[in-house]
């Protein structure tokens, strides 16, 4: 029976334990001179959700009686001097936030740490593993986001900086500028989570002398500090407004030359055509029987030279195309007057080979034929 209520009592204290969970990284890097902050998230058992309770941070691998505590939030005079006044929790016990900001970090800060929770002297926990925090130097610089900065015109300029660290610790932010620059400066800060972030806005009216001048946006803590410097580009008021002219005035300028170019090329191409149909109408053919020399066994008289079409009116006899017949060489068979040139016409012969009737080609046989076309000069 004993052994019994001994097994229980065993399961009982096995099932509490599960519930002690703790959530912390095991590296952390903080930057010297400002400030870092450890993340941690805790659990127990549900039973002790009313009790109070206290949260200590060791600078330390275990606890150990001399162990030096870095934070303490039932007594700060447990806290080791040098921790004093620096060391508080980002969140509240109650809601199982254990995270721990140490500000203005030294060399000294680096090492282990660990939480540990107390409800009373029996209901105690320390979670592990421990956190390793390295301290380097302060590298961190504030970003500056430009503007366009046109001569005699308001311009806003921010600089921004992000940080857990707040109260006598927080980070301030300062402007260095021309005191020939009229200008005003105005500083705000904003939460997300545990993060803050310092604004400070810079408005100015430069003008064109300003130009290439240098702004810097300096970040300081008690001990260290950064800065981010910006060249001042003015511009002239006017200057958007001739860039934007320029750029409308090419694009219509490239317009109309291609709209010149276009047409030129579509009046050649419809001048050359025209050309063509003309040169196709000026041919004129005439019924009137003309004179004509022919160089070849006989002269050839046109009568109608718009018809070409074969006939045969005898068996094995093929008859000259229609429209030509033949006449005495030397004869005069036109009507055009030679001492008139307006009555002059040319003659573009081309001769035709018609071979005789029974289907056969005998160049002795073959009967030349000249098919002339006049055009009045």
């Amino acid at each position: 029976m004993i052994g019994k209520s001994y097994f229980l009592l065993s399961l009982l204290q096995v099932g509490l334990s599960q519930e002690w969970k703790g959530d912390t990284p095991r590296e952390v890097t903080a930057q010297e001179g400002s400030c870092v902050q450890i993340p941690c998230h805790y659990s127990y058992p549900s039973h002790l959700e009313n009790r109070p309770r206290g949260g200590v941070w060791f600078n330390n691998e275990n606890q150990i009686p001399w162990a030096p505590i870095a934070f303490h939030s039932k007594d700060h005079s447990h806290e080791l001097p040098r921790f004093r006044h620096r060391t508080r929790l980002s969140g509240d016990l109650k809601d199982g936030d254990c995270s721990l900001i140490i500000n203005n970090n030294t060399r000294e800060d680096a090492g282990p740490y660990f939480f540990r929770i107390e409800f009373d002297n029996s209901n105690s926990y320390n979670y592990y593993p421990i956190t390793r925090l390295h301290v380097s130097d302060f590298t961190d610089k504030p970003t500056i986001f430009p503007a366009e900065i046109i001569a005699g015109k308001r311009v806003d300029v921010s600089c921004t900086f992000n940080t857990t660290c707040n109260g006598t610790a927080a980070p301030v932010l300062t402007w260095d500028f021309p005191t020939d620059v009229p200008g005003s400066v105005s500083n705000t800060v904003t939460q997300h989570g545990v993060t803050l972030t310092y604004t400070s806005v810079l408005t100015l009216i430069p003008s064109l002398k300003h130009h290439g001048l240098t702004l810097s946006c300096r970040v300081r803590y008690s001990s260290v500090s950064s800065e981010r410097t910006l060249v001042l580009t003015v511009q002239g008021r006017d200057a958007s407004k001739w860039t934007v002219g320029l750029l409308t005035a090419g694009i219509m300028l490239s317009v109309f030359l291609a709209g010149i170019i276009i047409f030129i090329c579509v009046r050649r191409r419809m001048t050359a055509m025209e050309e063509r149909v003309s040169g196709t109408r000026d041919i004129a053919l005439t019924p009137s029987p003309l004179s004509v020399k022919h160089q070849g066994k006989q002269n050839v008289l046109i009568t109608e030279p718009r018809d070409t079409t074969r006939d045969t009116t005898r068996d094995g006899e093929t008859p000259a195309p229609r429209g030509l017949s033949e006449d005495a060489v030397g004869g005069d068979a036109g009507h055009g007057n030679p001492d008139n040139p307006d009555d002059l016409l040319y003659a573009n012969p081309q001769v035709f080979r018609v071979p005789s009737g029974d289907g056969t080609v005998h160049r002795e046989e073959e009967t030349e034929y000249a098919q002339i076309r006049f055009k009045r000069n």
